[in-house]
C-alpha cells in the first residue's frame, strides 16, 4: 500500500471558503448533492479503464492527478461507518480548468472501487471501476474553471457499500 501525507477534509480546506460563500455551499451543495448522485447513477456513462474511449472533455485514468489538492471525502456505509477510504479531488488551470478525482482505500487485498466525475452542464459521466488493491482512477474533466462538477466515489468490501460525493463550482483560480 502506498503511503499518502495526511491530508485536509475537503469540507475544512481554506480554498472552498474563497470557491463560494460557505451558507450557500452547504444548502447547493445539499440540494445538487442529491441530485447529482441520481444522475450519476442513472445517466448512460463511459468507463475511463479505456482511455481512448473518453468523451470529449474527460481524460484519463492517470497515475497522478495534476495541480493542486484540494481535499477529501471519507466514504461511509449507510450506516455512516468508515473503513478510512477516501474520494481525493485535485484542481489545475490546465485546459480551462481540470478537475481530477480518485477514490482511495485502506483495506488489504484487492476489491470493487470506482470514482466517477461529471460537468452537471454534461448529460455523459466518466469513470473508472474495477478489481483494485490502493485505488480507481484518476479520472479528469477538463473546461471546467466555471462549472460545477459532481464527484462520486465508492469502495465495496465485504458486500458493503462505502460512498461519498461532493459538488464543487467555480470560478476557481
Amino acid at each position: 500500500m502506498r503511503a499518502r501525507a495526511v491530508r485536509p477534509a475537503l469540507s475544512s480546506v481554506a480554498s472552498i471558503g474563497e470557491i463560494v460563500n460557505r451558507r450557500i455551499w452547504a444548502v447547493a451543495a445539499a440540494v445538487v448533492g442529491m441530485l447529482a448522485a441520481a444522475v450519476l447513477m442513472t445517466a448512460p456513462a463511459a468507463s475511463a479503464t479505456v482511455a481512448r474511449d473518453a468523451p470529449p472533455g474527460y481524460g484519463g485514468p492517470v497515475s497522478t492527478c495534476p495541480g493542486t489538492y484540494l481535499g477529501y471525502v471519507t466514504l461511509r456505509d449507510s450506516s455512516g461507518f468508515s473503513l478510512g477510504s477516501t474520494l481525493d479531488i485535485w484542481y489545475s488551470s490546465l485546459n480551462s480548468g481540470t478537475f481530477c478525482a480518485k477514490t482511495y482505500d485502506r483495506i488489504d487485498g484487492s476489491h470493487h472501487m470506482e470514482v466517477v466525475i461529471r460537468r452537471t452542464d454534461w448529460q455523459t459521466p466518466w469513470y473508472d471501476s474495477g478489481m483494485y488493491t490502493t485505488y480507481a482512477g484518476g479520472v479528469e474533466v477538463f473546461g471546467a474553471a466555471t462549472k460545477c462538477v459532481a464527484f462520486f466515489g465508492r469502495v465495496t468490501a465485504g458486500g458493503v457499500n462505502y460512498e461519498g460525493r461532493t459538488l464543487l463550482c467555480g470560478p476557481l483560480h
